[in-house]
């Protein structure tokens, strides 16, 4: 299949899904490019559709077309869909996980607060996988983490890292020392140790 049209109602759904309260109300973000599809595949991540545009595609989307059933569209209707300037051809659209809460079984847990740069939460994500950080808590302010830009940076981190917003970071902090877990507040360049 073919699609051409920009009034198809999964081309629309997914254009939607640029912004947070589409993301918030269907429970879908889009992944953009052949590697971070590929990580999302390898990490059984619930992907709804895979899109590949053929001709911007070329060879990067060999192995996600062979094993995987993907949905054609056209140039003019992927570009319309992608979130970059020279676009890989290829974006899925993937189910957020269910239940978003915070679960008292890890070794270590990263909570940010306030974070607002796209580029630098990614960067984190990122960085907490390679540490094996498998949990971050993010304050309701912090920018949304299924951002095009975020799930971008995170080079498919997104995938092994979960990430939980919580209503009250102060609160969560409380849990975590009553949990007996040693909390270390980062802020500039000062550390505060908490009991």
């Amino acid at each position: 299949m073919l699609i051409s049209s920009s009034e198809n109602e999964l081309i629309k759904m997914t254009k939607k899904l640029k912004e947070k309260k589409y993301r918030e109300e269907l429970g879908l973000f889009v992944i953009e490019g052949a590697k971070i599809v590929e990580e999302a595949i390898s990490e059984k991540a619930n992907i709804q559709n895979i899109l590949v545009c053929e001709e911007l595609a070329k060879s990067n989307s060999n192995n996600i077309c062979k094993n995987n059933e993907v949905i054609n569209v056209t140039k003019k209707v992927f570009e319309l869909l992608s979130d970059v300037k020279n676009p890989q051809g290829i974006l899925a659209i993937v189910k957020k996980e269910e239940k978003n809460e915070i679960k008292l079984n890890e070794d270590f847990y990263l909570l940010l607060d306030g974070i607002q740069d796209p580029g630098n939460i990614g960067t984190i994500i990122r960085t907490a996988d390679s540490l094996n950080i498998k949990q971050i808590i993010v304050s309701k302010d912090t920018a949304d983490v299924y951002n095009p830009k975020v799930l971008r940076s995170t080079m498919g981190a997104i995938f092994r890292v979960k990430v939980t917003e919580c209503e009250n970071l102060k609160e969560t902090l409380k849990l975590l020392q009553s949990k007996e877990y040693k909390v270390t507040i980062k802020k500039g360049m000062h550390d505060v140790y908490g009991n």
